[in-house]
């Protein structure tokens, strides 16, 4: 809520930023660990710890990713992966969370965070990386 807040004031900073986007990282690791762990612990014959698990190694890598597309200097960011991450940033995860916590399948929310957060670094890594291609060949046709 202080990020949201800080940008309807135009208060926004550079260490604000990294607080929330360092936050919501943590949160989304507890998120994906604790449903991974309590449905392993009811049920531990499904994948659940597994894909917790995966859930969790997709948020680092998708952080890695993120990062390093924000700290590049000297090339334009693409414009597609911003649109990715805009679409993708969002808390409206918390009520599918809800909806399938209430209809007792918490395990098809793994699956889609288990496998869904390595598509979104995958994604993002080849958007940067054609965002880096075109801005190189953008800067040869200037010179």
């Amino acid at each position: 809520m202080d990020g949201d807040l800080a940008r309807v004031v135009y208060k926004e900073s550079r260490l604000g930023r990294w607080l929330d986007l360092v936050g919501d990282q943590f949160v989304h690791i507890a998120v994906f660990a604790g449903i991974g762990f309590g449905l392993a612990r009811s049920n531990p014959a499904t994948p659940a710890l597994a894909l917790g698990i995966s859930a969790v190694l997709g948020v680092i890598i998708s952080f890695v990713v993120v990062v390093c597309s924000m700290e590049r200097k000297g090339g334009r960011k693409s414009s597609s992966l911003k649109k990715l991450i805009d679409a993708t940033t969002n808390r409206d995860f918390s009520l599918l969370i809800l909806l399938l916590a209430i209809a007792g399948r918490l395990d098809l929310f793994l699956w889609m965070a288990g496998i869904g957060m390595h598509l979104f670094w995958m994604i993002a890594l080849r958007l940067q990386w054609r965002g880096a291609g075109s801005a190189q060949a953008i800067s040869e046709k200037s010179a």
